[in-house]
């Protein structure tokens, strides 16, 4: 997809949340739009600003694709300038370093291979299952089901599990060429939910995944037997608790990384709070995917084909996102806000 408009961009990295999406997502239209973009202030919403060492893996891996120019990426920069060149469909490794998320880098190179005409392999290693981030089972079962709705096709598995702080995971990722890139009308919750639920505990007391189950089963109703213990194999040690909702024509997953300090009861709680609020509402989108589908959204919409989707909640963070997008595509988003859900249409300009 290449829209008519050739000349940079300039993106404030303050605006809104002014956190890494906003670099992740310029970089990604830069890519797919040809445009060399500058960010500056970036990140200066979070406690220590400018670029750090995950958001400089997701540059360095988009550099990598398409031959960039760039010019401020090294530690703590709070400007950046790229300028890309032909975006090449191939075999990629990227590193992350430690337990930096393995999917927002795949994420950020995904959108310009996924519109090669040729099949791309990605491998990432770093975290696979972090907090503030889509775990791969998220990637797997929502994400890429959802985007091939637009006609972007991805199969992601996951080689070897990585936890915070020591990280070490590896994911692989399979990106088919785009078949045709399509706006999508998605506002209906269709079916009851089937639920599922699973424990990953890896080089920890045992006893823990068990006192997490508990709490799951009693909170979902579900039997003791129905959720799943799995002894992940990491590099270090590592929890996550993980819930999935699948209706008729929706998937939705939460998941909660235990932490240092954190009682196992409560890291369950946490995650069937978040299931819970979603069974609340009648979107068959939920928040964290309702923000990744906004990108495919926007790109159609600068195709001429609109979607109109219904959103569990329009968080800040899709809202810093929308001005992104904005400033680089001939789209405008538009929101109709009611009681439990958020009507979302996207279209051209």
């Amino acid at each position: 997809m290449k829209t008519d408009l050739t000349e940079s961009v300039q993106i404030d990295g303050a605006l809104g949340e002014g956190g890494g999406q906003v670099l992740r997502t310029s970089l990604a239209l830069s890519m797919m739009t040809g445009r060399a973009v500058e960010l500056v202030n970036i990140r200066a919403g979070r406690k220590k600003p400018g670029l750090m060492r995950q958001h400089l893996a997701c540059v360095r891996a988009a550099q990598q694709v398409c031959d960039a120019k760039v010019t401020g990426d090294e530690l703590g920069s709070a400007q950046l300038t790229f300028e890309p060149g032909p975006v090449s469909p191939g075999d990629y490794r990227f590193r992350v370093g430690l337990a930096g998320s393995t999917s927002l880098v795949l994420q950020t190179v995904f959108p310009a291979l996924a519109n090669c005409h040729e099949h791309s392999r990605i491998q990432v290693e770093g975290g696979t299952h972090n907090p503030l981030a889509p775990c791969t089972d998220f990637l797997q079962k929502v994400y890429a089901p959802a985007v091939a709705r637009f006609g972007m096709h991805l199969s992601v598995e996951c080689d070897r599990y990585g936890f915070a702080p020591a990280g070490g995971g590896l994911i692989i990722a399979e990106i088919s060429p785009l078949t045709e890139l399509k706006g999508v009308q998605w506002i209906d919750r269709l079916g009851k939910p089937h639920v599922r639920a699973s424990v990953l505990i890896s080089q920890l007391d045992s006893l823990i995944a068990s006192r997490e189950a508990k709490v799951i089963a009693r909170r979902m109703n579900l039997d003791i037997e129905d959720v799943e213990i799995v002894q992940a194999e990491s590099s270090g040690p590592g929890n996550c608790v993980i819930l999935s909702a699948e209706y008729e024509n929706c998937f939705e997953l939460v998941s909660e990384p235990g932490r240092l300090g954190t009682k196992a009861e409560r890291v369950a709680r946490a995650a069937t709070n978040k299931l819970r609020a979603f069974f609340g509402s009648p979107a068959p989108i939920g928040e964290h995917l309702a923000d990744q589908l906004m990108l495919p959204a926007a790109l159609a919409a600068a195709s001429g084909d609109a979607s109109q989707l219904q959103v569990y909640r329009w968080t800040a963070h899709c809202q810093t996102h929308q001005s992104v997008l904005e400033a680089f595509l001939p789209i405008r988003f538009e929101t109709q806000t009611s009681e439990k859900a958020v009507l979302v249409t996207v279209v051209p300009t």
